[in-house]
């Protein structure tokens, strides 16, 4: 079971940071790809081109770059579905531009790039019971979203702002992804979480034990803690 950390203010998310780098494949030897229905190929300095393949395609490094079937490819290759096609990656789909990368190391990368509403879509059902009641729904949803814009570029450094395992939050693109999920995403557009006119970096978990404990008691700092990140007893939660 997934519990908001806080319930807060709803502010308006920053406008500026509508969409989000997700690395869903880390540092592979090969990836199996499938795509459903049209999808160009955007090489640096070549000229983007549609296609179209039928079955399970493999993503190798190759000496300067990457091979996907007989297609030889530059690193920074983005693969973008077109007209509602979309893009299988081992167990999962997903719609977004996917951008494959040749590591250091010669192994490869694969970043989506979504729009954060629809990346939070592909969060909720892998956090929270997607079938759960909407209203607790929208509330991971808003959870998620401050989540999201607090830490957008954290693994910049990395090539990306978030990963797609618990170090961010876990995300499966299409995956699971019901009209309840749509719902509190789409109900709670643009909703984050602030205390004082500022974005608040929020946390949830699966349990508490029947309490939470102060923020800073947790992760340190300085200064005055926020009074709704300071701990709570949580009767619905041991």
């Amino acid at each position: 079971m997934i519990l908001p950390a806080a319930l807060l203010l709803a502010l308006a998310a920053p406008a500026q940071a509508a969409i989000v780098q997700v690395a869903i494949v880390r540092q592979a030897a090969s990836v199996k790809i499938s795509p459903e229905g049209k999808v160009s190929v955007a090489q640096p300095g070549v000229k983007t081109k549609p296609l179209e393949w039928k079955g399970e395609l493999t993503l190798k490094p190759r000496e300067g770059g990457l091979r996907l079937a007989t297609l030889r490819l530059k690193t920074e290759t983005r693969l973008i579905p077109v007209s509602g096609a979309r893009i299988r990656v081992g167990g999962n789909y997903y719609r977004g531009a996917l951008i494959l990368r040749l590591d250091p190391g010669q192994t490869l990368t694969i970043v989506e790039e979504a729009s954060i509403e629809e990346y939070l879509e592909g969060v909720l059902p892998h956090e929270m019971n997607p079938e759960w009641p909407l209203e607790a729904l929208k509330a991971q949803a808003v959870v998620a979203r401050t989540f999201t814009y607090a830490n957008l570029g954290k693994f910049h450094k990395d090539g990306f702002d978030l990963t797609s395992d618990t170090r961010s939050q876990v995300y499966k693109g299409m995956t699971d992804v019901n009209e309840n999920v749509r719902a509190a995403v789409r109900q709670t557009r643009g909703e984050v979480l602030g205390w004082k006119g500022k974005l608040l970096r929020v946390y949830y978990h699966a349990c508490c034990g029947g309490a939470t404990t102060d923020a800073g008691a947790a992760w340190g700092g300085e200064g005055e803690i926020p009074r709704p990140l300071r701990g709570v007893r949580d009767p619905w939660c041991a």
